[in-house]
């Protein structure tokens, strides 16, 4: 049993090899937006402007990258073959190339944090915030001011919560004992449920008013938003 990235996992089964049988349990789900990352002196105001500029990617089966595709084909009309992807390797199944689209896969001891601050890079998106960011480095700033908007923006017109990971089970494993997804999937479930009604107290949480946040996120995404 292990917890799997659901971009590798796609790729994966369009090449026919079977990493396991996958329940329907997401143990990360992540909006994309508040992780882009553009220079502040490269006139980038909108996603629109990411057309023909570089833009640092962990790697292109990387998940967040299929939510950050589809909020710019979808959400803002740009198409993924718009952009020229700086990718940092190939991924756990690997994806060196892709028809029609530019992707460059970067040489061996480069790093996209680097070559963002030394302008070698437009932009960069990947599934954390950038340590320049979280520390005021002029050069760069998230590209949306208000990327919480932006994301319910994008839930709205979509209606969903993208995931990251799911949960995947070897072949073999039920073939001799199939009832192990079922107890699995329950074990899960339980487990988030407990999960949530901790968090319903305040002194668990390190925010002043994260009850209140989690109401609001409940409201907007449901109950189960998880499983």
């Amino acid at each position: 049993l292990c917890e799997f990235a659901l971009g590798g996992h796609i790729v994966a089964a369009s090449r026919g090899l079977l990493l396991g049988r996958a329940i329907p349990a997401f143990p990360r789900r992540m909006f994309p937006h508040q992780f882009w990352a553009v220079r502040a002196d490269r006139g980038i105001r909108a996603p629109q402007d990411l057309a023909g500029k570089r833009v640092g990617i962990v790697s292109y089966e990387n998940t967040l990258q299929v939510g950050v595709r589809a909020s710019l084909e979808h959400q803002y009309g740009l198409a993924q073959n718009a952009v020229h992807w700086v990718a940092g390797h190939r991924g756990m199944i690997g994806v060196d190339r892709v028809p029609g689209v530019a992707l460059e896969l970067l040489e061996k001891g480069k790093n996209l944090e680097t070559m963002l601050l030394a302008g070698e890079l437009d932009a960069m998106i990947v599934p954390s915030v950038i340590q320049p960011i979280i520390h005021g480095n002029p050069r760069v700033r998230g590209l949306f001011d208000d990327p919480k908007s932006e994301e319910k923006a994008y839930y709205e017109l979509t209606r969903h919560f993208p995931i990251m990971h799911d949960v995947l089970i070897k072949q073999a494993v039920l073939e001799k004992d199939p009832w192990v997804a079922n107890s699995l999937l329950e074990a899960l479930k339980r487990s988030r449920q407990v999960h949530l009604l901790w968090m319903e107290q305040p002194l668990n949480l390190s925010f002043a008013w994260g009850r209140e946040l989690l109401r609001e996120e409940r409201a907007l995404l449901g109950p189960n938003r998880w499983i």
